[in-house]
C-alpha cells in the first residue's frame, strides 16, 4: 500500500518519543531516525502547534491532543465491551447478524459485529465508515443528531432537504427504520440511542431478502425496541 512520506515521518517521530519516555532532544531524534535538522524541526513545529507533541526546555514529550483522542477511542472501546452481550442476545435469537455503530467525522463507523452462523453470511464491515444517507442504521442515527447535520448530509449528498428530513422525523416517530440494501440483496432492520457515552449509537440486524418477511421483521423490531429500553436502564445504573 502506497503512504505519504511525510505523514509516515511524523508517525515516527511520535513513536519514538512514545518509546523513550518523553524525554527526546532534537539531537536524540535525528540521530535515531537519521532526518536532517531542519527538516526534523519543521515536523515538530507542526506537531506541536496540533499540540500532538509539547515542548519543554530542550525535551519533547507527547502532548495533550493525543490524551484527548485516547480518551475518545477508550469510549469507543467501552461501548463496545458493554452493549456487546446485547449484541449476541439479538443474533442469538434470530441468527441474523448484528452491527453496532457510532457517528466519526460525518460518518457511520463500525465498530462491533456478531455473525450469523448460515453458511452464506455478510463479510466483516467493522473498521468501515459509510454515508449516513446509505444505511438504515445511518438514517437511524443521524435521526438522532442535530437538525444542522441533516442540512449537512443534504449538501453534500444531493438529497432534497424536504425529503431527508421527513424521513429522519419518521423514524424519530417511529422508533426505528427498515431500508433494503440492493447491493447485497438484503434487509437491514435498525435502531439507535442517543446519549450513551456521550454519544449515539445505533444496532441494527440484516436479514437476506429470501429469509425476510413482514411477520419477522416486526418480531424483530419488538425486540430491539425492548432491548433499546434495557440498555438505557442499566445505562442509568
Amino acid at each position: 500500500m502506497k503512504t505519504i512520506q511525510s505523514i509516515d515521518r511524523a508517525m515516527l517521530i511520535l513513536e519514538y518519543i512514545a518509546q523513550h519516555n518523553n524525554t527526546c532532544t532534537l539531537t536524540d531524534i535525528s540521530t535515531a531516525l537519521e532526518l536532517k535538522l531542519p527538516t526534523l524541526h519543521g515536523f515538530l513545529a507542526t506537531l506541536e502547534a496540533w499540540n500532538v507533541v509539547s515542548k519543554n526546555g530542550n525535551k519533547y514529550s507527547l502532548g495533550g491532543k493525543l490524551f484527548e483522542l485516547g480518551k475518545v477511542f477508550e469510549s469507543h472501546l467501552s461501548v463496545q465491551a458493554i452493549l456487546h452481550p446485547y449484541l449476541e442476545q439479538l443474533a442469538a435469537k434470530f441468527d441474523e447478524t448484528i452491527y453496532l455503530a457510532i457517528p466519526s467525522d460525518k460518518k457511520l463507523l463500525y465498530i462491533d459485529e456478531v455473525e450469523s452462523k448460515h453458511p452464506l453470511r455478510l463479510s466483516s464491515i467493522v473498521g468501515t465508515t459509510e454515508a449516513y444517507e446509505t444505511s438504515a442504521m445511518g438514517m437511524a442515527v443521524l435521526a438522532n443528531l442535530p437538525e444542522a447535520l441533516w442540512q449537512e448530509v443534504a449538501e453534500q449528498s444531493g438529497v432534497e432537504l424536504d425529503l431527508l428530513q421527513s424521513k429522519l422525523l419518521g423514524i424519530q416517530k417511529k422508533g426505528y427504520y427498515i431500508h433494503r440494501k440492493p447491493n447485497c440483496d438484503c434487509y437491514c432492520i435498525a435502531i439507535a440511542l442517543a446519549g450513551i457515552h456521550h454519544t449515539t449509537i445505533g444496532i441494527s440486524m440484516f436479514i437476506p431478502a429470501y429469509r425476510y418477511t413482514e411477520e419477522l421483521a416486526q418480531k424483530v423490531i419488538d425486540v430491539m425496541i425492548e432491548m433499546r429500553g434495557r440498555i438505557r436502564a442499566e445505562w442509568k445504573r
